[in-house]
């Protein structure tokens, strides 16, 4: 089974909210998944962003290929004939959903297009009439754990003008939320292997967005709001994104003495260090536990 059957094989739930295909299980969509139905389905959808009037006639073809499969069974793939499930595909012209195909094809993610997190909208999210249901501590913890990291990710794997930036701060006068969360990276303080991978802590400071999630809460008492914060980034994506911070930073390397118990690193992860005052503050430690990015380009800004 490809990575495009994985489609075919939910199409039992194809319409979300609704009924989904009667009469056909995980078991028997699994099944027809084996055959060629799932890669067809995808490699047309894969063509354009939207539907057109060539896939909209490509999948009226597909449906009546689908119906045939369980009314005949040609390609072996089933246990036995399901005539009933063919008479319910046959009558359900708009199965399966276009939209839900094109939405789990080409899903909208932060990389969809190049408009930036809307932070201002956050204090609307945040207040006691959004959608969340969350008091203030869990608010502060989420936003802290989660948004504020994936932020961050988005920002140092996207292309980024420095000059245009530098001279946007110095038009305006003040520090550009907009701009978060380059504009906010302080420093790179020291590096660590977590789950195999070496990763860097980044310093930044979230002073601002914090303000802005405050604002939203009607009783802000338990929102802690901490105006230094250390996410821990992939060390890609911090050669990709901060290559100047990072050659400036004074972090030694120190070759370890002793071999790991761990096959994966059988000679062992060399244990760093700061050559340079940490300081006082105290700080929320974020790990980030996501793979490392893929086919990062080489470029510097």
């Amino acid at each position: 089974m490809t990575k495009y059957d994985s489609v075919l094989k939910n199409f039992p739930f194809f319409d979300a909210g609704q009924q989904g295909l009667p009469g056909c299980g995980i078991v028997t969509a699994r099944a027809v998944a084996r055959g060629n139905l799932g890669d067809d389905l995808l490699h047309e959808a894969l063509k354009s962003c939207t539907p057109t009037a060539q896939f909209l006639q490509f999948l009226n073809s597909w449906h009546h290929a689908l119906a045939l499969e369980f009314s005949t069974n040609p390609h072996g793939l089933l246990s036995r004939k399901h005539g009933a499930i063919a008479a319910t595909i046959a009558a359900m012209p708009s199965f399966p959903n276009i939209d839900v195909i094109f939405a789990y094809v080409h899903p909208i993610t932060l990389w969809s297009s190049d408009t930036r997190p809307d932070y201002h909208s956050w204090d609307s999210l945040a207040s006691p009439n959004g959608q969340l249901g969350w008091d203030a501590a869990t608010i502060s913890a989420s936003f802290g754990n989660n948004l504020y990291l994936g932020i961050a990710m988005q920002s140092f794997l996207k292309p980024y003008n420095l000059r245009a930036a530098l001279e946007a701060h110095v038009n305006s006068g003040f520090l550009l939320e907009t701009d978060f969360p380059r504009s906010s990276v302080l420093r790179i303080v020291k590096e660590k292997t977590l789950h195999n991978l070496l990763v860097y802590g980044v310093e930044i400071s979230t002073g601002a967005l914090s303000l802005q999630v405050k604002s939203g809460l009607e009783d802000a008492s338990a929102f802690l709001m901490p105006t230094l914060r250390i996410l821990w980034i992939p060390a890609r994506t911090v050669n990709y994104a901060l290559a100047d911070l990072l050659s400036k930073s004074k972090i030694a390397v120190k070759p370890s003495k002793s071999k790991s118990k761990n096959p994966c690193k059988p000679y062992g992860r060399p244990e760093t260090r700061l050559h340079s005052d940490a300081g006082a503050a105290r700080f929320d430690i974020i790990d980030l536990t996501s793979p490392e990015p893929e086919d990062l380009p080489s470029r510097r800004f």
